[in-house]
C-alpha cells in the first residue's frame, strides 16, 4: 500500500511538472521593433551565436526560451552579425562555415494588456466601420431616433 501512495505521488508530481512547463510554453513572447521605457523595464541582455544555415532563426527560438524562463513578454533584437570562417573539414579539406550572432534585449512590458488595447484598434477598423454602417442604415429605416443614433455613434468613435 505504501508503494502505491508514493507511486502517487510521483505520478501526480510529474503531472504537475508537465501542467507547469506547458503553461510556461503557452506564455507568448513578442518580438518588438522599440521599446517604451515608461512601460517597460530591462530584465536581462544576451546574445546568440550559432553555426546553422538558419542562425538567426535557431538564435531566436534560444533567445524566446530564454526569455520565458525570466518571465520577459517581449524582446527586443539588437544587429544581428554574421561572421565567415574557414575551418578544416572532417574530409581533409577546407571548408566555410558561416556563424551568425543575435544579440537581444528581454524587457517585462505587461503585453497583455497593451495587445488587447491595440488589438481593438487595428483588427476591428473594419468591424467599427460595419457598425457604422448597420447604425446608419438603422436610422434610414427610422427604427431608432436621431438621438438614439447620435449616443450610438459617439460610442462607437469612442472605441477607436
Amino acid at each position: 500500500m505504501k508503494s502505491f501512495i508514493k507511486n502517487t505521488g510521483r505520478i501526480f508530481s510529474a503531472l504537475c511538472l508537465v501542467a507547469v512547463s506547458q503553461a510556461a510554453l503557452a506564455q507568448k513572447i513578442n518580438m518588438v521593433d522599440s521599446i517604451d521605457a515608461n512601460q517597460c523595464s530591462l530584465i536581462a541582455q544576451e546574445s546568440c551565436s550559432s553555426a546553422k544555415s538558419e542562425g538567426v532563426k535557431v538564435c531566436t527560438e534560444k533567445h524566446k526560451e530564454a526569455a520565458r524562463k525570466l518571465n520577459a513578454d517581449s524582446i527586443m533584437l539588437g544587429t544581428i552579425n554574421t561572421s565567415k570562417h574557414r575551418k578544416p573539414s572532417l574530409t581533409g579539406g577546407i571548408k566555410s562555415v558561416t556563424i551568425t550572432e543575435v544579440p537581444a534585449s528581454y524587457y517585462a512590458c505587461n503585453v497583455k494588456e497593451k495587445t488587447s488595447s491595440n488589438a481593438t484598434t487595428s483588427g476591428n477598423t473594419a468591424s467599427i466601420e460595419a457598425r457604422l454602417n448597420t447604425l446608419n442604415r438603422l436610422k434610414e429605416k427610422a427604427l431608432i431616433s436621431e438621438a438614439e443614433y447620435s449616443k450610438k455613434r459617439q460610442e462607437i468613435l469612442d472605441d477607436l
